[in-house]
């Protein structure tokens, strides 16, 4: 009796007696492999023990596309904030030298690609440097996508402060030493971006207790000459032989080190600190409802 295989039909299937390992007789099915001679037969045999072997790199490649998933990335990311960020910004994005990210600078929820764009090309007249990552977008985008889960909501005290009030007393108690949109003073740092750099309680900081955290390019110094003229003011650059002092006055001097007796280097602040008396809670309030405004790019 002959049966015709429906998959393929050059090759016949046969049904015969054949003993079975038990010792008895019954009809036994034969596959086109069993017609074909040794060589199916152990090609049969290798792919069955390669199986278990194909098997288990399906597992290996799921297991390497999940640690790519976003879990990865984010940790990537935190890895990636630690080394080149937290010196400025703390290692928990609370701000150090830098303001805090946790607290949000932001007037609202900032998208993926406008914080790639800023951490890639920095913030132009601040402190805030360009970070290349050597050209990986990949990196980029983790510690953007690890930056963003630290960003809040805008902050309270600048949304229910009077930023008109706020600006006129700008102009009454920092214009001297601060420029904001190309008006002021240059012996204080530019604040015309100051909304996107620092946040309420760093800007709450700044204008109490300003020697707490000083900006190593407004860090107060005395020269004092060969001659004997003693120059107060800013450090701005300072290099092996050379120092950029912008005095008091706001006159500017590029001292030739070797003209300079002594550089004396002072821990406080040229800004004074504006207590209750200098400054009431609202007008502190208006002022930083004010600067929260300040974000030119």
């Amino acid at each position: 009796m002959e049966l015709r295989d429906w998959t393929d039909s050059s090759m016949l299937n046969r049904i015969e007696n054949r003993p079975w390992a038990d010792g008895f007789t019954g009809h036994r099915y034969l596959d086109p492999l069993d017609q074909a001679g040794s060589d199916a037969r152990s090609l049969r045999r290798l792919l069955l023990m390669m199986g278990p072997l194909i098997l288990l790199f399906c597992g290996i490649g799921t297991l390497l596309a999940q640690s790519s998933g976003p879990e990865a990335v984010l940790e990537e990311g935190r890895k990636l904030f630690e080394l080149n960020c937290s010196s400025c910004h703390g290692r928990d994005g609370k701000g150090s030298r830098g303001p805090t990210l946790e607290s949000a600078k932001w007037a609202g929820p900032i998208g993926l690609e406008s914080l790639q764009r800023i951490i890639k090309d920095g913030i132009r007249g601040t402190e805030m440097p360009s970070f290349s990552f050597d050209g990986s977008e990949g990196q980029l985008r983790a510690v953007s996508m690890y930056v963003r889960t630290l960003v809040g909501s805008f902050d309270k005290m600048a949304s229910i402060g009077d930023r008109e009030k706020g600006e006129s007393t700008f102009k009454r108690a920092c214009t001297k030493c601060h420029m904001a949109n190309g008006k002021g003073g240059r012996l204080g740092p530019d604040l015309s971006s100051i909304g996107k750099v620092r946040d309420q309680p760093g800007l709450v900081q700044a204008i109490r207790a300003p020697d707490k955290q000083i900006s190593p390019y407004f860090t107060t110094v005395t020269v004092v000459t060969t001659d004997g003229k003693r120059i107060k003011g800013v450090r701005r650059s300072e290099d092996t032989f050379f120092i950029h002092v912008m005095g008091v006055d706001e006159t500017p001097y590029l001292l030739n080190k070797k003209d300079v007796k002594e550089i004396l280097r002072d821990d406080h602040s040229l800004m004074p600190g504006y207590n209750e008396q200098a400054l009431n809670s609202k007008e502190l309030q208006n002022l930083v409802a004010y600067l929260m405004t300040l974000r030119r790019d």
